[in-house]
């Protein structure tokens, strides 16, 4: 550790600074970092589980729903029906030589017929953010359970 780092370490009692480099992304970096020790976690607790739990079987299906949840976070929700749609009219805008959307001569962006088609329904979209959310909800509630 350089100098500069532990004379920081020192005016915060030790504790490691935040990076400010981090902080308009805060959410994303600490999604990685808890992905990782959900990830840890899950590979060396092999007996111990909450109460809330009766099986050890149960405890890990719910570190799965964790883990996807904030693995849907670090990598952008690759598996949002949004994200989906728009990678496949991509793919096909790029087939087809032709661009998705446009600026007209006045500044106004315009959508090409390909993103008016067959979109992903509200419905849909709200499982796929109550699915997140429900990994989320089970971390914020077993946070103190994480340990062995």
């Amino acid at each position: 550790m350089n100098t500069r780092k532990k004379q920081i370490q020192k005016l915060h009692d030790g504790i490691p600074v935040f990076p400010h480099k981090y902080c308009y992304d805060a959410f994303i970096a600490l999604a990685v970092f808890i992905l990782d020790g959900l990830k840890t976690h899950k590979k060396y607790n092999t007996t111990s589980h909450p109460v809330g739990f009766n099986e050890f079987e149960e405890w890990k299906k719910a570190i799965d729903k964790m883990i996807w949840s904030f693995d849907q976070i670090v990598r952008d929700y690759p598996d949002s029906p949004h994200s989906i749609f728009f990678e496949k009219k991509r793919k096909v805008a790029e087939s087809k030589n032709v661009p998705l959307i446009y600026v007209d001569k006045e500044n106004k962006v315009h959508f090409t017929d390909l993103l008016e088609e067959e979109r992903p329904s509200k419905e849909v979209q709200k499982e796929y953010e109550d699915k997140v959310q429900e990994g989320l909800n089970l971390f914020a509630t077993y946070f103190t359970d994480l340990w062995d």
